[in-house]
């Protein structure tokens, strides 16, 4: 399963160092260049998890092929054109599940289809505290029991 984290900011990029972790296919992608500079070349470093993953980073303009999920984690107010440039990258199958602050998973069906979409709540805090470090500020107990709520 090929898994885009869509905004690699201090949560996305905690949720993609997991996923990799573990083995998973990932890609963090964020427009932030300095963040796609670090986390490629130090990889992320997750402080109160005490832990450093290697994850690769790009920008959106650099996406390839298709996503079998795409985690969506930018900001709403960004939502229309994150969302269209995405679809170059969505299969038939793809999921995208939306993370975000809020309740958007209309306004994301009504620009991908709603057959795609997937709503979920992040179930823990962080902060970015320089490019490619983010700060747990949950305990890592919490993280690992309840990252994130998935459903309809």
């Amino acid at each position: 399963m090929r898994i885009a984290v869509r905004g690699a900011g201090s949560i996305g990029t905690i949720v993609g160092a997991y996923l990799s972790a573990h083995g998973v296919d990932v890609e963090l992608i964020t427009r932030n260049q300095a963040q796609v500079d670090a986390l490629n070349q130090f990889g992320a470093r997750i402080t109160e998890a005490i832990r450093t993953v290697p994850v690769p980073a790009l920008p959106p303009d650099h996406m390839s092929g298709t996503y079998d999920l795409v985690l969506l984690l930018t900001k709403q107010l960004r939502n229309r054109e994150v969302l269209t440039h995405l679809l170059g990258y969505l299969g038939a199958q793809t999921i995208v599940c939306s993370l975000q602050n809020g309740i958007p998973e209309a306004e994301v069906a009504a620009i991908v289809g709603p057959q795609c979409v997937i709503g979920g709540s992040i179930e823990f805090g962080a902060t970015g505290t320089k490019p490619g470090v983010s700060r747990l500020t949950t305990s890592l107990e919490h993280l690992r029991q309840y990252a994130f709520q998935i459903g309809e």
